[in-house]
């Protein structure tokens, strides 16, 4: 298999977490390389009712999946869905990731998504 750029998904569902791990290359359709299911825990209703349990379940089905594709996934995109979601709009700042203020770009959008993305994953981090 030729690796092209990877692509991580994660569905967020009351029932269960799917992660979808695909190679994009150019010219060719999407190839799925992995694939991570686990029984969601710590939602009920699409609420999250335990950050812990939910992050254990996103963690397993992320782990699955990976390990399933034989890569590591820094970063992925990630769906959820639900009545109880509004869109509310907000006008703000957010601090660059060095030292000195910057402009906000989709690169440094990204970079934020992927940070906060990899804190929120991170075992060892705490959400009471």
């Amino acid at each position: 298999m030729m690796r092209g750029e990877l692509y991580t998904s994660i569905d967020v569902g009351t029932s269960k977490i799917t992660t979808l791990v695909a190679n994009l290359q150019a010219n060719s359709p999407p190839e799925l390389i992995g694939f991570g299911n686990s029984p969601s825990q710590g939602l009920k209703k699409g609420v999250v009712v335990s950050i812990q349990e939910a992050q254990e379940s996103i963690r397993a089905s992320v782990n699955e999946a990976a390990r399933s594709a034989g890569v590591s996934t820094p970063w992925a995109d990630v769906g959820i869905s639900g009545g109880h979601l509004e869109l509310l709009p907000r006008w703000g700042s957010i601090r660059s990731l060095g030292t000195t203020a910057a402009l906000l770009t989709r690169k440094s959008t990204e970079r934020w998504t992927q940070h906060i993305l990899l804190n929120f994953l991170r075992k060892d981090r705490s959400y009471t």
